[in-house]
């Protein structure tokens, strides 16, 4: 007789099994040095066991990926929806944000090093890429929602909520990035994102400098 099929919750068990084996050997190995045998034997599994549930190395991280983006979303739309003041929520998700960029240093990584995995992620699994975009554009619809609070309470000055949400993400991002390209660890990051934000890159001595054109005085 052929063995019994798995139940559901178990194919999921073996799934997650797999996805948190990848995350050790990606974030050890690396991803074009990352081996699906390593996975698998990570695992406890099969090498035919991986095929079954991933095709290959891209169908994995960004499934990690997918996972992490997920997760993060879920936080964020707790977070606009719960009481409390904009300053303590705003400094919840930066932190949160930092925590996310740490998580996935070898996704960044992998983007950075191999340009053509991008390319090809989207021309062979298009689906999934889709997948995180429409999880992104709620994590920003969640993000304008908080900008909106500030902007109540008098924190944020009033302009698009979106241009907010936009404006802390690619802030909090771009630094993220540039410490992972320098090697640098992360202490120190969710204040120094919070502050520029919050308060900007201008002059608070009232030095000689006069305020730039095209800009609020």
């Amino acid at each position: 007789m052929g063995r019994m099929p798995l139940s559901p919750e178990a194919r999921q068990k073996v799934r997650d099994r797999l996805l948190d084996a990848a995350a050790r050997v990606f974030e050890s190995r690396g991803y074009r040095s990352a081996r699906i045998e390593d996975i698998a034997r990570g695992a406890g599994v099969a090498v035919g066991t991986v095929y079954k549930y991933f095709p290959g190395k891209a169908d994995l991280i960004l499934e990690l990926q997918y996972r992490r983006l997920v997760a993060v979303c879920e936080e964020v739309e707790a977070l606009a929806r719960r009481e409390g003041a904009f300053c303590d929520k705003v400094r919840t998700y930066v932190e949160r944000f930092v925590a996310f960029g740490a998580e996935s240093r070898g996704f960044f990584e992998t983007l950075r090093e191999s340009p053509q995995f991008v390319q090809e992620s989207v021309a062979a699994h298009g689906d999934k890429v889709r997948r995180m975009h429409e999880v992104l554009d709620r994590i920003m619809g969640e993000l304008a929602t908080l900008m909106e609070q500030g902007i109540r309470e008098g924190t944020l000055r009033p302009q698009s909520p979106e241009d907010l949400a936009q404006a802390l993400l690619g802030l909090a991002r771009g630094l993220t990035l540039r410490r992972f390209r320098q090697s640098r660890d992360l202490e120190d990051l969710s204040a120094r994102i919070l502050d520029l934000f919050l308060h900007g890159a201008a002059s608070r001595t009232g030095g000689p400098g006069a305020p730039c054109e095209g800009g609020p005085a």
